[in-house]
């Protein structure tokens, strides 16, 4: 073995053993051209500024999808934006105007930041701490910032959430939420100073793809309708979730992630298409709603609906929100009296 570490010695150029005396690279590995010019490896200037991605990212700043429009014709322009991680993700939301800190690592999320104050025009504001940021992942940022422009269209100048990162706590399923890819909000405020909390404005309504806002009781629902409505037409975030989606977010909008992914199913004001509303009068308890929506696949839920003897609603108009007249629950079977003698 002395003779193969003796061979490896004397194959690698080792630098000289005097001190002070100049160091050359042997003539193989001198980046010194024929001309006189040198040249420099890819990865010295692996820490310096690419000016052609500033010019990539300058582009995607002039790019734009097309208008988004509701079923009235207002539209919003969502901004494409080149998504990025890490130092650059920060580096790329400060130059945007965004005040985004750095924070400390947390587990589950990639590169967690703190983000305070508004975002595309739009203020974010934690309902417990006034003064508290918004623990995110960084590359979250990017959604919110394409949402913006919807809001804005509605003459939204503030959004109040409730609950953005949460560690996954020795769940089976982890959420976005562990992720730092999620805000949960509760209400948002006008221009003019209204606030539509989703809890008291929000009207459900079965929303279809020609007519995803429907016909709402209020102008609040059809303002909170419409802002959902633009986002899932924009294909802004992955999933988002309102009181037409399930029981547990019936006080918030659930809204996760980058852009729907091709094998979920598009949804409307956060319902899907086979799925009945939850607190249908066709539903005498909200459990035996509840129990066919967490089925896995859309067809067990659809078979555990149908062989229920609390079906959804038939023949409904989709442009109104129903009201507890539309249907009434229909009386279980009762079971025959048997005949057979009891043994004695």
């Amino acid at each position: 073995m002395h003779w193969i570490a003796l061979f490896l010695l004397t194959a690698i150029p080792l630098p000289p053993t005097w001190p002070g005396e100049p160091y050359s690279l042997p003539a193989e590995m001198d980046p010194t051209l024929a001309d006189g010019s040198s040249i420099e490896p890819e990865y010295w200037n692996i820490f310096e500024e690419d000016d052609e991605d500033d010019e990539h990212d300058a582009d995607h700043e002039k790019e734009a999808d097309g208008p988004v429009e509701d079923d009235e014709g207002s539209t919003a322009v969502v901004p494409k934006v080149a998504v990025l991680t890490g130092t650059a993700c920060i580096r790329d939301l400060v130059r945007r105007g965004i005040d985004v800190k750095a924070a400390p690592g947390k587990r589950g999320v990639e590169t967690p930041v703190h983000v305070f104050g508004k975002i595309g025009g739009v203020e974010w504001y934690y309902a417990w701490d006034p003064k508290g940021a918004m623990n995110i992942d960084c590359k979250f940022v990017y959604s919110l910032l394409r949402f913006a422009p919807i809001l804005a269209a509605n003459n939204v100048k503030r959004v109040t959430y409730t609950s953005t990162y949460r560690p996954a706590e020795g769940r089976r399923i982890i959420s976005q939420h562990g992720h730092g890819l999620a805000v949960d909000v509760r209400s948002v405020t006008l221009n003019d100073g209204r606030e539509l909390v989703v809890l008291r404005d929000w009207r459900k309504a079965y929303g279809t793809k020609d007519n995803c806002v429907g016909k709402p009781s209020t102008p609040e629902a059809k303002i909170l309708r419409t802002i959902i409505c633009q986002a899932e037409k924009a294909d802004i975030f992955r999933l988002m979730l309102t009181p037409d989606s399930d029981w547990s977010h019936q006080n918030h909008f659930h809204i996760d992630g980058l852009g729907r992914i091709d094998w979920m199913r598009p949804r409307h004001g956060g319902r899907l298409a086979d799925q009945p509303l939850p607190g249908e009068p066709a539903f005498e308890n909200w459990w035996k709603w509840y129990v066919c929506y967490k089925k896995r696949t859309p067809r067990a839920r659809e078979r555990c609906w149908n062989n229920r003897a609390y079906l959804k609603p038939r023949n409904v108009d989709t442009t109104r929100t129903l009201s507890p007249s539309v249907q009434k629950p229909r009386e279980p079977k009762r079971r025959a009296p048997s005949r057979r003698k009891s043994r004695r």
